[in-house]
């Protein structure tokens, strides 16, 4: 089982026509969800109809509350990951709250995503300690599947997990499942080729057990941009190309006019947690978020209460496909309290662009130079924020 053959990337259109489909006379897999949040990726399991929820493990409480009220049914411990495996290795059968604990050979299925911090292109600090603490979360998540054993495993991350230090997590994670007899395989999916109105990829890694067969990745739903969805992704001099089809799909791209068009304006701090909507939905997706009530009620649309700085970027920026801070005037404003904000000073030139035409790519620190980054060259309480400019280069 630990030969090249056992990790698969590709797949044929013949290969996928006999792809599974629940029916009636299915029975769910008993699923295990690690750092399960409120449950998104149990969600997706249920409404496959391929698995139950028996089991999450959830440190943060408030998350926890909330998968407890979105699957009530399902036995939810709060404990540190590591410390609840430690205590079934051991023999244990409840825990300190007398919660039953999943045994060797409950679990069927084993899902999770665990804690990407140190893997995010966001995380400016994914050299310090804590970031490097929450990565070595993937090995306790491995260690789940090493004891448990599971027929089916599912590993998301977002999409730096396949890329990170020169894809070495990746493949110790791939190495660690083939040596458990796992047959495996690897990809980054696009929540927006599914019907999602936001570009958000996340790597995904699929496992089957010996004797069982390894799913394959689903085709797209939505048509959507393949210019940020194309997985190019190097391993051990080995090129390997994503197998899902990103050329066409058969219905067009949720927007997020889809999305918030039918929503009731609000001002600036509003905070009412329902409201009924203001007319009929617009389009396909409205209604699907609207649901199969007679009256749907809209929970939750309230607004942040933003400072008069923050209003204004948010009034700046035009409405139109891709804006974003790059849009914003660097001029200086008068704010509703009446303060002024200054210009954003471009004092020194990028390096690697020269004296660029775009004004958004002129540095605002030294080490747009290619010198150390220097703390007296940052500015404060601009229409454009200083860090972006800093670290942004597109």
């Amino acid at each position: 089982k630990g030969s090249k053959e056992s990790i698969t990337t590709t797949s044929t259109d013949d290969d996928r026509k006999d792809d599974f489909t629940p029916d009636s006379s299915f029975k769910k897999l008993r699923m295990l969800d690690v750092f399960a949040g409120c449950g998104g990726l149990s969600e997706g399991f249920h409404q496959a109809g391929v698995a139950d929820s028996c089991w999450a493990v959830e440190i943060d409480e408030p998350a926890a509350q909330a998968f407890r009220l979105n699957y009530s049914q399902t036995t939810v411990f709060t404990d540190d990951c590591n410390i609840l495996l430690s205590l079934v290795m051991e023999g244990a059968k409840t825990n300190s709250r007398g919660q039953s604990l999943p045994q060797k050979g409950d679990v069927e299925l084993l899902c999770g995503g665990p804690p990407c911090q140190g893997f995010s292109g966001m995380n400016r600090f994914n050299s310090r300690e804590y970031s490097q603490f929450k990565n070595s979360l993937v090995i306790s998540y491995l260690s789940f599947c090493e004891y448990y054993r599971p027929q089916f495993f599912l590993l998301e991350s977002v999409r730096n997990f396949v890329s990170f230090k020169k894809s070495m997590v990746l493949k110790l994670t791939l190495r660690c499942l083939v040596k458990m007899g796992y047959q495996c395989t690897f990809g980054v999916l696009q929540a927006g080729q599914y019907g999602v109105p936001q570009t958000r990829r996340r790597a995904i890694i699929l496992a089957a057990a010996p004797g069982e067969k390894l799913p394959h990745f689903p085709n797209p739903t939505h048509a959507f941009s393949p210019r940020v969805c194309q997985l190019t992704v190097v391993v051990n001099d080995i090129k390997y190309e994503g197998s899902i089809r990103m050329d066409s799909a058969p219905y067009r791209t949720i927007t997020v006019r889809d999305s918030m068009s039918d929503l009731p304006h609000i001002k600036n701090g509003s905070a009412v947690r329902s409201m009924n909507y203001n007319g009929e939905p617009h389009c396909h997706y409205q209604r699907l978020m609207r649901g199969n009530q007679h009256q749907p009620v809209l929970y939750d649309h309230i607004c942040k209460e933003m400072n008069p700085l923050v209003a204004a970027r948010m009034r700046y920026i035009p409405i139109g496909p891709g804006s974003d801070w790059r849009d914003l005037p660097n001029k200086c404003i008068r704010l509703s309290d009446g303060t002024t904000v200054p210009k954003l000073q471009y004092s020194h030139h990028d390096k690697k662009n020269g004296r660029a035409k775009n004004k958004s790519l002129r540095g605002v620190c030294s080490c747009a130079t290619g010198q150390p980054c220097d703390s007296s060259c940052r500015q404060y309480g601009t229409l454009i924020p200083w860090c972006l400019p800093h670290t942004g280069r597109e």
